[in-house]
């Protein structure tokens, strides 16, 4: 099939094997007025899929020195280093989408012998608006609810992956999960959520990053995500103030095939995906769960 198609993706599927280290900053800042209290953010750093390459981005914080320098790894591999008082970017012309469920849609698309292109919007309402328009020909990360999938134009092939989630939160904290966060970067609306409290309060937040700020700030008790994420985002705490709750819920995910291509499109791509063997996935996913390998990869030098 020579047929070039548009697959889209959120961010929580790229995986993206760049990734930034928290920093420890100063919780309140003075003023002339008196003391102000400040949000608590990391670094931030994020990687959007262009024409000419993979554009990182990363946050300048209040309390880092105007000399402060970056060097940005890739797969541990030096891609770049900053000199002072450059913008806190970088266009990777030789990076690409990665994670599991795009490593894995390849070797699916590979074998169907596909020509396609990802398509990354900006934020969770162009996401929307994409499946809304069904501008994407297919999308690689629905979870197996039909109904949604229907609502949205799609028809869902096999499962190629099956994922567990879980809970991060504050080794201090031992109560009641009353305020928790989840990320829009993922289909949020079939999730049940289990261990919250009778009156919990669910707030969606536009990425991880916002989620584990919130979390740090108090403003939640604890945000739910891929069980990986979350022990890759307790290993990588240097401060060890996370821990990680494993709940009872386990998705599993599929390809929406665009009804206008259904029928033939959705038949070969599941041939493809039954075709992977459990060694396939085994190696695409400990790819990005193996906790020994791919360290953070944003460092700064002052």
């Amino acid at each position: 099939m020579k047929k070039k198609l548009t697959a889209w993706i959120t961010a929580a599927a790229m995986g993206l094997s760049m990734l930034g280290t928290v920093v420890p900053q100063a919780a309140l800042a003075a003023s002339a007025a008196g003391s102000i209290q400040v949000e608590h953010l990391d670094r931030g750093i994020s990687a959007i899929n262009t024409s000419s390459g993979m554009l990182v981005s990363w946050r300048f914080l209040a309390n880092d020195s105007d000399s402060a320098v970056f060097q940005l790894y890739r797969n541990n591999t030096l891609v770049y280093t900053s000199s002072a008082g450059e913008s806190t970017c970088y266009l990777d012309k030789d990076g690409k989408l990665t994670g599991i469920m795009v490593d894995l849609f390849k070797l699916v698309a590979g074998r169907a012998r596909l020509h396609y292109k990802f398509l990354t919007p900006a934020d969770r309402t162009e996401y929307k608006q994409i499946l809304n328009d069904r501008a994407a020909d297919f999308v690689i990360d629905l979870t197996s609810d039909f109904s949604t999938a229907e609502d949205c134009g799609y028809k869902l092939t096999d499962s190629y992956l099956s994922a567990e989630f879980s809970w991060v939160l504050l080794r201090s904290h031992d109560g009641d999960l009353r305020r928790v966060a989840v990320a829009y970067n993922f289909n949020t609306d079939v999730l049940e959520l289990p261990g919250l409290d009778d009156c919990a309060t669910v707030e969606y937040m536009d990425s991880f990053d916002d989620c584990l700020a919130a979390l740090h700030s108090g403003e939640i008790d604890a945000y739910y995500t891929y069980t990986y994420q979350a022990e890759r985002t307790v290993f990588d705490d240097k401060k060890n103030e996370l821990r990680s709750m494993l709940s009872d819920e386990r998705r599993s995910f599929c390809i929406g095939v665009n009804r206008d291509y259904d029928v033939l499109l959705r038949s070969v791509l599941n041939k493809s995906v039954n075709s992977l063997t459990r060694a396939e996935v085994v190696s695409i996913t400990n790819k990005y769960i193996n906790l020994e390998i791919g360290r953070a990869s944003c460092r700064e030098r002052v």
